[in-house]
């Protein structure tokens, strides 16, 4: 497992007394050259809804899981760690989504390709939202 960077994707917004009420967009993104589970983990920042948005340019399929946390630096199989969607697919070459509404203080995304991918790029969109 490698854990990964995620990054603010625009504008950051440090006011904390809004943070309930501003989104949160952040993307992330991998080589796919390897079957390790890509593992990227993020605050809720007080908001139970989130867009996930996976663009596989890899010609191999990816399949992601997405896993609720009572701790920040909780990882898949700790005790505060609950998954909240998994076995999600996205073909070769294609990109999808999913919605969520499960409000949980921290949250971690898994990613993994298929064996013997052709090392594009796989980017993870993430829109933690009040509404």
């Amino acid at each position: 497992m490698a854990d990964k960077n995620i990054s603010p994707l625009g504008e950051s917004y440090p006011a904390s007394h809004r943070q309930v009420m501003l989104p949160n967009p952040l993307y992330a993104s991998f080589d796919a050259n390897d079957t390790d589970n890509h593992d990227f983990k993020f605050k809720g920042m007080g908001k139970g809804r989130m867009t996930i948005g996976i663009n596989n340019a890899s010609d191999k399929t990816v399949t992601w899981a997405l896993y609720g946390s009572f701790d920040e630096d909780g990882d898949v199989g700790d005790i505060g760690v609950f998954p909240i969607q998994t076995g999600i697919e996205v073909s070769a070459a294609s990109k999808d989504y999913e919605v969520c509404n499960d409000p949980f203080p921290f949250y971690l995304v898994r990613a993994t390709v298929a064996t013997g991918a052709n090392g594009q790029t796989v980017t993870v969109f993430i829109n933690v939202s009040a509404y």
